[in-house]
């Protein structure tokens, strides 16, 4: 490589290290594919979608067949297909709720006492640049900050659309990845009807969240 070269990639790096962390959007929804390994045993693979809009306060991550998300598996809703599809909801009443649809169950699981919030468009604010890795033909900047138990680590497209939400357990070492769909992202609000809250969601989950001052 010559000279001209290496300055070129020192400043793009430099230009990067310096530059303000990424903001998400108020609002917007994207598909994901799920994947979460320890060493080399893959321990689930499923699909899922994120619906977001932060001036509601409101949010659902839908988990679909096959996940083993901790949250949804350890609240007895779905004892007979605890992979069945599970939805994490966000909503405006400032509760969070676990919900399997084909069961037609559902509990709460934490509230705003319990610092169970809807994730803020800036939480990364203190996050620190680590590089960029490609995703389906992208270049994604890489931006990391501590989780609640996990490394937490951000990827995305100089258009702010999200490539990859990747966590590394603290103690562990277990990596759970949400890697999108950069052409199912869509910018704006999702249909209203997406966080509507089911009748029979407002018993209390058998297992609930005591969450510390960390959203989730």
């Amino acid at each position: 490589m010559d000279k001209l070269g290496e300055a070129l990639i020192v400043l793009s790096v430099s230009m990067l290290t310096n530059a303000a962390p990424p903001v998400w959007p108020s609002a917007f929804s994207v598909d994901f594919q799920e994947q979460s390994h320890l060493s080399f045993v893959t321990l689930f693979i499923n699909n899922g979608s994120w619906y977001y809009n932060f001036d509601n306060k409101q949010a659902r991550f839908d988990h679909l067949r096959g996940q083993k998300d901790w949250f949804c598996m350890n609240q007895h809703l779905s004892d007979h297909d605890k992979q069945a599809p599970c939805n994490m909801l966000f909503s405006n009443d400032t509760n969070l709720y676990i919900h399997y649809p084909e069961a037609k169950t559902c509990c709460r699981l934490c509230g705003q006492e319990n610092y169970c919030t809807v994730m803020e468009p800036n939480w990364l604010k203190n996050a620190t640049f680590i590089g960029d890795e490609m995703f389906y033909g992208s270049k994604c900047h890489g931006w990391q900050t501590p989780g609640f138990t996990f490394m937490d680590t951000w990827y995305v497209t100089d258009d702010n659309v999200p490539c990859q939400y990747h966590e590394k357990s603290n103690h562990l070492g277990t990596i759970h990845n949400i890697t999108f769909n950069q052409k199912s992202f869509n910018l704006g609000p999702p249909n209203p009807d997406i966080f509507n809250v089911p009748s029979y969601c407002h018993k209390e989950c058998p297992n609930p969240f005591k969450g510390q001052k960390k959203s989730l």
